[in-house]
């Protein structure tokens, strides 16, 4: 969901309002100006400092809209995409990045970045000793800088290169009062946001904070953290939620269970931070096979892996599962030593509204299946059938 022209909607992108005209307007005092200066830049006329009342009504209204939709997001890569897009339409801004804290305080990560409607995930480090990021997390208060010039995140600067460039800084602040990381927005402007859109601003920072910090907590209890995968305890509550999806309103759910063929010699000839990587790549060659955002991979226990494939019928769950086999089959796995080859078998159930199962029903006939792949030489997956 992005917010356009204080609406939500289901679009892929903004429009660009700069181009329309809307991104007149006052912004917080430098950082620069004295006392008397910054007295004198608050004397504006009454339209300009506060909202008509539909104004703030359809203000009000989409910023419920907006937290609610931060509040609720676990996910962090589509939290931080929503973040993005909600500072940009409030601050009035076309290009603005999420910065988190990371190393104790001593450097700052790139989160993502969104810049004229598109998003963006820079991969590198910011530096913050010296920097003007260092006095907004010490002073923890919306600070506007400089806008450094020529480089692609709106970053704040002691000097001013470019006239009537500005970055105004947020400061995330989450649980125990301390700063998590910073939101840069480039301002294109000295003049000053209305009180109530800083407010406004303030606000959703420390919203963003909170949720931020909830949805890394969500990831540590429910991510395994060797291989990135969903860990089991989440696998057996995502299952149970697909298995009354099927009992209330009908459909197809299907279950591949996959294990790593004799991985105990890997461990024994390898070692087992050999046997670590492997399991790692295969977790990776096991999210760039299945449908995203739709199947969830998980890791069920050792070198055993479960995916929930939900709106598929056997047929469809093997030739996925074929998919899985055949890639892992076919990838060389990194050695210190040489080239490892990695087979798999795997285990396939199925369940529909005429045939509807337990979820630990589904389980022990995708492992019953897995098994008979194992002994019918490995390599190779098997289905569950009656009879």
């Amino acid at each position: 969901a992005y917010l356009t022209s204080g609406r939500l909607k289901l679009q892929p992108q903004r429009r660009s309002r700069r181009a329309a005209g809307e991104f007149d307007g006052p912004c917080p005092p430098r950082y620069t100006e004295s006392a008397a200066e910054r007295q004198r830049s608050n004397v504006r006329p009454a339209s300009m400092t506060e909202p008509s009342p539909q104004e703030l009504d359809l203000t009000l209204r989409t910023l419920d809209e907006a937290t609610r939709l931060l509040a609720s997001e676990m996910d962090g890569a589509r939290l931080i995409e929503r973040a993005l897009s909600t500072l940009s339409d409030f601050g009035r801004s076309e290009r603005v990045a999420l910065l988190m804290i990371e190393d104790g305080g001593k450097g700052i990560e790139v989160a993502g970045l969104l810049a004229r409607g598109k998003r963006i995930c820079p991969d590198r480090a910011v530096a913050v000793q010296g920097t003007p990021l260092e006095q907004v997390i010490a002073g923890r208060q919306a600070r506007l800088y400089p806008l450094l010039p020529n480089d692609e995140l709106p970053l704040p600067s002691f000097v001013e290169e470019s006239p009537g460039a500005h970055c105004l800084c947020l400061p995330l602040i989450g649980n125990h009062h301390l700063v998590i990381g910073v939101a840069t927005l480039d301002r294109g402007t000295a003049a000053e946001l209305p009180d109530h859109q800083m407010q406004i601003l303030n606000v959703l920072a420390t919203l963003l904070a909170v949720s931020l910090e909830n949805a890394r907590l969500f990831h540590l209890a429910t991510v395994d953290a060797l291989t990135g995968l969903y860990a089991r305890r989440y696998f057996e509550i995502r299952l149970e939620e697909e298995v009354a999806r099927i009992t209330r309103h009908g459909g197809l759910l299907s279950l591949l269970l996959t294990d790593i063929d004799q991985f105990k010699q890997v461990n024994d000839r390898y070692g087992h931070q050999q046997g670590d990587l492997v399991l790692r790549e295969l977790a990776k060659l096991l999210r760039a096979t299945i449908r995203k955002g739709i199947d969830l991979p998980c890791r069920y226990g050792g070198e055993e892996f479960a995916t929930i494939l939900p709106v598929t019928d056997l047929n469809g769950a093997c030739e996925m599962a074929e998919r899985v086999r055949r890639s892992c089959e076919e990838y060389r796995f990194p050695s210190p030593m040489d080239l490892l080859t990695i087979t798999v078998s795997g285990g396939v159930a199925t369940m529909d509204q005429d045939h509807l199962l337990s979820g630990e029903e589904l389980v022990r006939r995708a492992d019953s299946a897995l098994y008979r792949a194992k002994d019918a030489g490995r390599n190779q997956i098997c289905a569950w059938r009656e009879g």
